[in-house]
């Protein structure tokens, strides 16, 4: 099924979230229970109870497995469990596309898609630092390139010199960013930033600023998905699927120094 022909077929019905805490803050509640206590708001929010939740799909190696949620709420028999691999949040697309496919074919009458993270002591220079490094890094880790602010330092600039962009355009992405954020009292930063304040801000890794880095925080973030026909009947007025798909170019997968970032093919 491609990712158009579920367009009307798969709804979100419901969505949960935990409370967003700086990187560590939470590690003493640790991954699965930053899940389950998601995907029990999710399936408040939806109007079922997460026994009924048959169908589970996340991404990027989220450790809170389908067989630990089912047992955790005592769900019926697990019909789908679905990861998508690598990239980090990008397979996010991914888990929607599994997730969308089982509630429109039938496979399962309500599929959660779930990410949890608990950081703890995680630093992620450090940690590539000590690892067993996937062959790209090689070539970068030993000459100090090592955060993701540094490694998208270089697609930033990459995207300058060839399509002109300018820090002021950057800065309107983190603007909006902070737009959006306002509207969710469970977000760390609320207070809006304007341009000045934008540019004002320090380099972390040139061009990128201080507003340009996401932050790292622990969460647990649950939808509950279901076919357009059972949402119909569900507490809150469906948000429905009208597309979803994930691809890759040649040799995806080895991240931004593996040198297909932005080749002559893009």
């Amino acid at each position: 099924m491609s990712g158009d022909a579920l367009r009307g077929r798969a709804a979100i019905v419901g969505i949960g979230a935990t409370k967003y805490g700086r990187r560590g803050e939470l590690s003493d509640r640790g991954e699965l229970a930053l899940a389950t206590e998601a995907v029990a708001r999710a399936c408040e929010d939806a109007g079922i109870s997460p026994a009924d939740v048959d169908g589970w799909s996340s991404y990027s190696m989220d450790s809170s497995e389908p067989g630990d949620l089912s047992f955790a709420f005592g769900s019926r028999p697990v019909r789908l469990g679905s990861m998508t691999w690598g990239g980090g949040g990008a397979p996010m697309a991914g888990a929607y596309l599994h997730a969308a496919m089982a509630v429109a074919t039938g496979q399962v009458d309500y599929c959660v898609v779930s990410r949890a993270i608990c950081q703890g002591s995680f630093r992620f220079g450090q940690s590539l630092a000590r690892a067993k490094l996937p062959a790209p890094f090689s070539w970068t880790v030993p000459y100090g390139l090592m955060s993701p602010a540094q490694m998208f330092a270089l697609a930033a600039r990459r995207h300058m010199h060839r399509y002109g962009t300018t820090q002021e355009q950057f800065g309107q992405i983190a603007i909006n960013a902070r737009r959006m954020a306002s509207t969710n009292d469970q977000a760390r930063l609320r207070e809006p930033i304007d341009l000045d304040d934008y540019l004002a801000s320090p380099l972390v890794a040139d061009p990128l600023r201080l507003y340009d880095i996401c932050m790292e925080s622990d969460v647990g973030v649950a939808v509950v998905l279901a076919s357009a026909e059972r949402a119909r009947d569900l507490r809150q007025d469906p948000v429905y699927v009208a597309s979803a798909t994930m691809g890759s170019p040649y040799r995806w997968g080895q991240g931004l120094l593996g040198g297909a970032n932005m080749s002559d093919d893009d």
